[in-house]
């Protein structure tokens, strides 16, 4: 995944007039401990760290039978070392490279992903891309996925699959010129 970024970034991004459109941004990694111990196998020993069983705040989703709606959806980044940012360092962790990320699963949710095979929403593409939710660590690293029909999920030790990644790039404000954010009217940069 690191590879095709950084890839990308290089041919489309860095050093063309493109870059000047983006923000240092924080993009989170939300590695917040879950309140909840999955009670199947009893795993999460809450320490977050090592080879410890932990499960971290999107551990429970739909696959275990719980509501997205009991969740607090967050666009704020708790934990300073999950902010990842390119050179702010005063509100984020200045680890990017380039200022670009993968979406949550609290911004999927928000977006309309709110099910399972909720594949209604735009974000569901017929293919399968990574998130930048972990899931749990211990038996094998498990990160949220958009799976190709819609479902927002995840497998133990899914790290280890092929999937897509869909980068995200955050604009400057001033940059957005026109347009009011619909399907039919949509954003425009300036140029």
């Amino acid at each position: 995944m690191v590879t095709t970024y950084t890839q990308g970034n290089k041919t489309n991004i860095v050093g063309t007039t493109n870059e000047q459109y983006l923000a240092d941004n924080i993009f989170c990694n939300d590695r917040s401990i879950s309140i909840y111990t999955d009670t199947s196998d009893n795993t999460n020993t809450k320490p977050g760290y090592g080879t410890n069983s932990t499960l971290y705040r999107w551990g429970f989703g739909p696959q275990r039978g719980t509501n997205y709606g009991n969740m607090k959806m967050m666009l704020t980044c708790p934990q300073k070392n999950d902010a990842f940012t390119v050179s702010d360092t005063s509100k984020g962790n200045g680890a990017l490279t380039y200022p670009v990320g993968l979406l949550s699963e609290d911004e999927i949710v928000l977006a309309g992903g709110w099910d399972i095979r909720s594949n209604r929403h735009y974000l569901s593409i017929g293919q399968t891309w990574w998130t930048s939710s972990p899931q749990s660590a211990g038996r094998g690293a498990s990160v949220w996925y958009l799976y190709s029909n819609g479902d927002a999920t995840y497998l133990d030790d899914c790290v280890n699959w092929n999937a897509g990644v869909r980068p995200v790039f955050n604009l400057k404000a001033e940059v957005l010129a026109q347009g009011s954010g619909t399907a039919t009217d949509p954003y425009r940069i300036s140029s």
